[in-house]
């Protein structure tokens, strides 16, 4: 879900494809790399302008790709190491991701995509953290856990510090998406225990929780990702037509059916 509202999605009509559906114009396919139809190709973010980051295994190296708005598809890089995932792109074009590496963030700089400074994270052995998502600043969400006292935890890392987000009576859960101002952000919850979670969406503004509604037919749903008008997006179930659907949750918080 970018700023401009619109959200990446995945088409299965066939081979499974990923696709940018918008409030106005008609669903708009993204390309395969060349020599990559069918293959594991995954699109992660989108900007303001429409281009996208993901990465692809088309050429059996996994590497990083920009779909451009005009449709063109870019390489980030001859080739990468240790399983890059871009995860974010700015509005100015500069692409933020992870490697595989425990605990290091690439920039991919604008134009040829070729530059990789990399810095790393703050490393604690006492506790696990496992990133889901990365804003234009770096600021990052995801999974914190110590599992010699069995915790779990969502939080939200600026630079070297976490700051953990209220769970208000959940056992446990993680945060999955961050809009571009960092004010808003996404996840799931559970009430149950970790062994059989009953995972809820969720949204914090400022850290304040708020707890997400199934689709009026649904019986369960999740969020992915979020915007900065508090716009979230995920999946919900559809019951009677035994159906998992895209999902927008609009800023008062009501979910809509994007299909």
């Amino acid at each position: 879900l970018n700023e401009s509202g619109q959200v990446l999605v995945t088409v299965y009509d066939g081979p499974a494809q990923f696709a940018v559906w918008s409030p106005d114009k008609p669903l708009r396919r993204l390309a395969y790399p060349a020599g990559g139809a069918g293959s594991n190709t995954v699109a992660l973010h989108m900007n303001r302008h429409g281009a996208a980051v993901g990465y692809t295994n088309a050429n059996s190296d996994q590497r990083g790709i920009v779909w451009e708005p005009d449709g063109t598809v870019r390489y980030l890089q001859d080739q990468l190491q240790n399983y890059p995932s871009p995860e974010f792109i700015t509005d100015s074009g500069v692409v933020l991701g992870t490697t595989a590496e425990v605990g290091t963030l690439i920039f991919w700089a604008t134009g040829s995509g070729t530059s990789t400074p990399r810095f790393p994270l703050l490393s604690r052995s006492e506790y696990d953290f496992f990133e889901a998502s990365i804003a234009g600043d770096g600021t990052g969400v995801g999974l914190m856990s110590r599992n010699s006292i069995g915790f779990t935890a969502p939080y939200v890392r600026t630079g070297d510090s976490y700051t953990t987000l209220s769970k208000a009576g959940f056992t446990f859960g993680y945060a999955n998406g961050i809009s571009e101002d960092t004010k808003w952000v996404s996840g799931l919850l559970s009430l149950t225990e970790e062994a059989n979670p009953e995972f809820q969406p969720v949204r914090w503004h400022n850290d304040t929780l708020e707890v997400l509604p199934p689709l009026p037919t649904g019986r369960f749903a999740g969020t992915d990702d979020i915007n900065s008008s508090g716009v979230t997006v995920g999946y919900g179930s559809i019951e009677a037509l035994d159906l998992t659907v895209a999902t927008m949750w609009d800023v008062a918080g009501t979910p809509y059916d994007l299909n």
